[in-house]
C-alpha cells in the first residue's frame, strides 16, 4: 500500500508544484506578511500553505537572520576579464553599503558551485551573488526552499532574481547592424547551452533576422563555447561553406578574437572580406589589429543593482528580476559592406 502523499512532511516543493510556480516564488511570498494587496497568485500559495499544513522552520530563520555583513560571491572564473570586473563593481558598491564581499570561483562546475555556496552557508554569509547559474538548475530551487537568500547575476534561471543584461536585446541589435550594412550571408558562434546569457544572444539575433525575412540555415549556427578556441574551431567550420559568411556574430569577445585570428589566417581582411561581431566590450577590444565591433554591456551598473537586489532581499523587501540595456559599440571589424561571395 503506498504512502498517502499527505503524510509527509510539507515542503515548498510541494507548495510551488500545486501552485504552479517557482520554489522562488513560494519562498518570497511565505517570508512576506499577508496582505489585502497580496496578488492571486500569492493568495494561492499562502491557501496550499494553510490546506498542507506548512510551517516555516522559524528557528533555522532566526539563526539566518544574525548578520555577519559579508556577501558570498560566486563566478565562473577570476581570469575572465567580465566576471572580474563584475565582481570589482560588486565589491565596491557592497564595501560603500558596510558589507564585505568575498569571492570564488566555480570553473562553470555545478559541483564546484554547490561546494563553494555550501561553505559560504556554513560561514553564515548574509546573502550570495551567485554569477554561474545554469539554466533549469535545480540546485537554485534547493536554495529556495531552505530560504537562503541569494541573487543571481549575469545569467538568469527560471523565476529566481536575477540582474543580467538584456542579451536578447544585444543579439537583436547585431542582426539590425548586419542587416543595415548589407549583408546577406550571416553566422552566428553561439554559446553553450546552460548558459541564459549565450541562449538568449542567439535568440534575440535570430529573430531579428527572421522578423525581416532572413532565416539562417543550420549551418550557419555553431555551437561552441565562449573561449577563443572555441571561437577557432567554430570559424574553420564556417569558412569551409561555399559560399561562405560575408558577416560572423560571436556571442562572446573571446570567441569573436579566436574568429578573428582564423579569418586572417586564411588569407582574408577582418572587417572588409568577413564582418565579425563580439560580445561584452571587453578592454582589450579597441586594441586589437583590427578593432572589434561589440555589444558593450554596464558592468558597474550590474554590480551595484546586484548588491541593492541582495540587500532589500536581506531586509526582507520583495525584489523583482532587472534587465539592463546593452549597445553596439562600431569598430573597425565591422564597419565595410559584405564581401565578394568565394
Amino acid at each position: 500500500m503506498s504512502e498517502d502523499k499527505t503524510s509527509a512532511r510539507p515542503t515548498m516543493r510541494m507548495i510551488a508544484d500545486l501552485a504552479g510556480v517557482n520554489i522562488s516564488t513560494v519562498s518570497r511570498v511565505l517570508r512576506q506578511p499577508s496582505t489585502d494587496s497580496d496578488s492571486e497568485t500569492a493568495r494561492r500559495i499562502r491557501h496550499l500553505a494553510d490546506k498542507l499544513g506548512y510551517r516555516r522552520d522559524l528557528w533555522a530563520a532566526s539563526l539566518r537572520s544574525r548578520r555577519t555583513n559579508a556577501l558570498g560571491i560566486v563566478v565562473t572564473r577570476l581570469t575572465d576579464i567580465v566576471m572580474a570586473s563584475v565582481y570589482e563593481a560588486i565589491e565596491q558598491h557592497a564595501q560603500a553599503r558596510g558589507y564585505l564581499a568575498i569571492a570564488g570561483s566555480s570553473q562553470d562546475d555545478p559541483n564546484q558551485q554547490r561546494s563553494r555556496i555550501e561553505h559560504y552557508i556554513d560561514r553564515k554569509l548574509d546573502g550570495l551573488l551567485i554569477g554561474d547559474a545554469h539554466l533549469h538548475a535545480p540546485f537554485l530551487d534547493e536554495l529556495a526552499e531552505r530560504e537562503v537568500r541569494f541573487v543571481l547575476f549575469n545569467r538568469s534561471s527560471g523565476e529566481h532574481p536575477s540582474v543580467t543584461w538584456d542579451d536578447e536585446l544585444g543579439g537583436a541589435i547585431v542582426a539590425q547592424h548586419f542587416l543595415d550594412l548589407g549583408h546577406e550571408r550571416m553566422a552566428i558562434i553561439n554559446g553553450l547551452n546552460y548558459s541564459s546569457s549565450g541562449v538568449m544572444r542567439a535568440k534575440g539575433f535570430l529573430a531579428a533576422l527572421s522578423k525581416e525575412g532572413v532565416n539562417l540555415p543550420s549551418e550557419m549556427v555553431i555551437n561552441a563555447g565562449f573561449d577563443a578556441a572555441a571561437g577557432r574551431e567554430a570559424a574553420k567550420e564556417l569558412l569551409r561553406l561555399r559560399p561562405r559568411p560575408t558577416a560572423i556574430f560571436a556571442v562572446n569577445d573571446y570567441s569573436a578574437i579566436g574568429a578573428m585570428g582564423v579569418i586572417r589566417d586564411e588569407g582574408l581582411e577582418v572587417g572588409k572580406d568577413i564582418a565579425v561581431v563580439g560580445y561584452n566590450d571587453i578592454s582589450i577590444a579597441d586594441d586589437l589589429l583590427v578593432p572589434l565591433s561589440s555589444v558593450r554591456v554596464p558592468i558597474d551598473i550590474m554590480g551595484r543593482t546586484a548588491v541593492e537586489m541582495i540587500i532589500s532581499q536581506m531586509n526582507g523587501e520583495p525584489v523583482t528580476s532587472r534587465r539592463l540595456t546593452p549597445y553596439l559599440v562600431v569598430r573597425d571589424s565591422s564597419r565595410g559592406r559584405p564581401g565578394k561571395p568565394t
